[in-house]
């Protein structure tokens, strides 16, 4: 083999660093979205994401559950009874853990359930999330028009008509919009229980794969490209 086709080779490898899939709009058009080169499998992908979901969800918990021990219970500190001459074994106060009314040993104490997860990991696990969705064509940005809406009614117009195929009523559908625009959406399609809506930087993966579809507005959308070129 020739140097000048060794280096072609070299050079073609060395751009072969991502993945390019397409990202279905609602006006049917393909668009060429470049992730970075993730070499996983499902089974490591299904762990990162299980690795994240359960972060996600530690951090989640209140951690308030509590109950009162020995030294807070309400109880008389006297003697039940003498130490010798009942042939019993010896009793302290009505506060043991044995009696009735007494306190807890060893019970559930306020804390928190949070737990340290690799930043690496976190974005790792986005990404794997959003590749998903992508493969089982589960991905959608809308291409041409804002989303402004007043009313259900209208929202409702709009999202049956579009090229989403949504056949089932079981599926949900993840909108990832700008942070101006997330209050009044929610506003909007507060009645529609399978409809939610998060910004951009509160894309997390618990909500991706908990939804069916994600569906991002033209400008989440470029957003997410430049966040993916810069990891490229």
């Amino acid at each position: 083999m020739s140097k000048e086709n060794s280096k072609k080779l070299n050079q073609e490898d060395d751009s072969i660093n991502t993945l390019s899939l397409y990202a279905l709009s609602f006006s049917n058009k393909m668009d060429r979205l470049i992730f970075p080169d993730i070499e996983t499998n499902r089974n490591t992908e299904n762990e990162i994401l299980s690795r994240v979901i359960r972060w996600q969800l530690a951090k989640k918990r209140s951690g308030n559950h509590s109950v009162k021990s020995r030294s807070t219970v309400h109880h008389s500190t006297r003697k039940m009874f003498a130490q010798k001459g009942r042939g019993h074994a010896r009793v302290g106060d009505s506060g043991s853990n044995i009696r009735r009314g007494g306190g807890i040993a060893m019970g559930p104490v306020v804390r928190s359930h949070a737990h340290k997860l690799p930043k690496k990991v976190r974005k790792l696990g986005r990404l794997i999330a959003l590749l998903q969705k992508l493969r089982d064509e589960k991905f959608f940005y809308i291409g041409e028009q804002e989303m402004i809406f007043n009313k259900t009614k209208n929202f409702l117009d709009w999202f049956n008509h579009c090229a989403v195929k949504h056949e089932s009523k079981i599926e949900k559908f993840l909108f990832v919009t700008s942070e101006d625009e997330v209050a009044s959406f929610k506003n909007v399609t507060n009645n529609l229980h399978y409809i939610s809506a998060l910004p951009l930087k509160g894309l997390n993966v618990y909500d991706i794969v908990r939804n069916t579809n994600v569906i991002f507005t033209q400008k989440c959308y470029e957003e997410l490209i430049l966040e993916l070129q810069k990891e490229v």
